[in-house]
């Protein structure tokens, strides 16, 4: 092994140790608002269904030819991931959203690495879905923007809140318990 390979191998093993022991990701950081994540989660989803029912796109593959693993694994993704209702891109959005959780994580240590790492999670999966044809550059920045939209929206409606109540009044009802 190469100092090169050894080094990037330690960096890794180091993260992951941080993200087993819970050192470098407070306990209370992990569950800060799961209720607005969902929601952001939510409203960017349902903003994509609007253009998918609205704006309908398709792409057209290239016909995958040969025989290997490569061939395999592409003809693979084309069949499971259809060819349709791709602006915004749904891969680009999670993304990006998984990105913006710890470019905001407030209590997260090595915040500049982890930023880092996320950043290049995220340009890694847009530059994938461009390089498979799955997606056009404009389903990347679509994307992107409704991901950044749903983040406000969440900040200024008061969805959030609403289902905290429904769900303090959930835990307390018999069909819970039974469940």
């Amino acid at each position: 092994m190469t100092p090169i390979e050894q080094k990037i191998e330690s960096v890794v093993d180091n993260i992951l140790l941080d993200y087993q022991n819970n050192r470098d990701i407070d306990r209370l950081e992990l569950y800060r608002h799961p209720d607005k994540d969902v929601i952001i989660d939510m409203i960017g989803k349902l903003i994509c269904l609007v253009f998918f029912l609205t704006f309908p796109t398709t792409n057209v593959r290239p016909e995958v030819n040969g025989t290997g693993l490569t061939p395999f694994l592409m003809k693979a993704v084309y069949t499971l991931d259809t060819p349709t209702n791709l602006f915004p891109s749904i891969h680009c959005f999670i993304a990006w959203l998984g990105s913006r959780y710890i470019f905001t994580s407030r209590n997260l240590k090595k915040k500049r690495l982890h930023c880092a790492i996320a950043l290049l999670g995220s340009l890694l999966v847009f530059a994938s879905t461009l390089y498979t044809k799955q997606h056009v550059i404009w389903d990347v920045f679509g994307a992107v923007i409704v991901a950044e939209i749903a983040i406000f929206l969440s900040h200024i409606l008061p969805i959030p809140t609403m289902i905290t109540k429904w769900n303090r009044k959930f835990m307390t009802t018999s069909l819970c318990k039974f469940l």
